[in-house]
């Protein structure tokens, strides 16, 4: 009984191994594990990242550097010729200072007004003095002649004033711009010892040429005597300027009135003598006739 039994297991054997088998699906990877599901395969275009190989060393980060500011621009020196004519006031003629046209504003009518040479100077022999304005506004003018080419370009405006008062005294830069008026100021501090008041200025490239005037305002009220010297302006940016504005801007309140060109006035030509009147002659009488 035995050997039957194991005879027919040995030929269940054979006839299972002699049977044909379905077709097993080649694969390149692993089998997956029972129970898990395959991943899905990713595009190509996807890098993964994995460790770092043997022997090479991860890439250090990058760090992105600022940028370096970009150097100011280094100031030109001033540069000649000197726009302000007899701005040392060494040059003097019937009590006022050649090149200036010298007024006192008395209400509504100007006058003309002889200042006095100062010998307190910074540099030459003499300097301006302007007298207390008790009565009305003290205005020193002058037209400058601008070169059209050069608007657009940096200028250095400066001055020397000795005051006892900040309100004491203006010096001004002034020039249009269409139908706006420009104003730059130099206001001293009023310390009583000479002190030199400087700024850059840009004369804008639409600026009017014939409309630039440097003007010393002396205004209503203004007590003590004031010296002025050395009025430059000059094309360039001196390096040591401190602009007190970036720009001549327009100004916030009405600038002072300009003084007129004085002419010496006219003689008053005297009326013409009215005709001599003559009486008129007598009627002739008629003559009788004689019988």
């Amino acid at each position: 009984m035995k050997r039957f039994l194991a005879a027919l297991a040995t030929c269940c054997l054979v006839a299972c191994s002699n049977a044909p088998q379905p077709p097993v699906a080649k694969s390149s990877g692993p089998a997956p594990v029972p129970g898990n599901q395959a991943a899905p395969e990713e595009p190509n275009w996807i890098k993964r990242s994995g460790p770092p190989k043997a022997g090479n060393r991860p890439a250090a980060p990058r760090v992105k550097q600022a940028r370096k500011p970009r150097a100011a621009a280094k100031p030109t020196a001033p540069v000649g010729p000197e726009l302000i004519q007899n701005g040392g006031f060494e040059a003097w003629k019937d009590g006022r200072p050649e090149g200036w046209n010298v007024a006192h504003q008395v209400g509504t009518a100007w006058q003309k007004l002889t200042l006095e040479q100062a010998t307190d100077a910074t540099g030459g022999v003499s300097a301006l003095k302007l007298p207390a304005a008790t009565e009305g506004v003290i205005v020193c003018g002058q037209p400058l002649k601008v070169n059209k080419l050069n608007l657009g370009q940096p200028y250095t405006f400066s001055a020397k004033v000795k005051c006892t008062s900040p309100k004491a005294l203006q010096v001004l830069l002034r020039f249009k711009m269409g139908e706006q008026n420009m104003v730059k100021r130099l206001i001293p501090k009023g310390t009583g010892q000479w002190e030199t008041l400087i700024s850059s200025v840009n004369l804008h490239r639409f600026a009017s040429v014939d409309s630039v005037r440097v003007s010393i305002i002396r205004p209503k009220g203004s007590a003590g005597e004031v010296l002025l010297d050395d009025v430059s302006l000059l094309l360039g940016n001196e390096s040591q300027a401190k602009p007190a504005e970036p720009a001549a801007v327009p100004a916030a309140v009405p600038a002072p009135p300009v003084a007129p060109e004085l002419a010496p006035a006219a003689t008053p030509v005297p009326p013409a003598p009215a005709p001599e009147l003559t009486a008129p002659a007598p009627p002739a009488v008629p003559t009788t006739p004689q019988q």
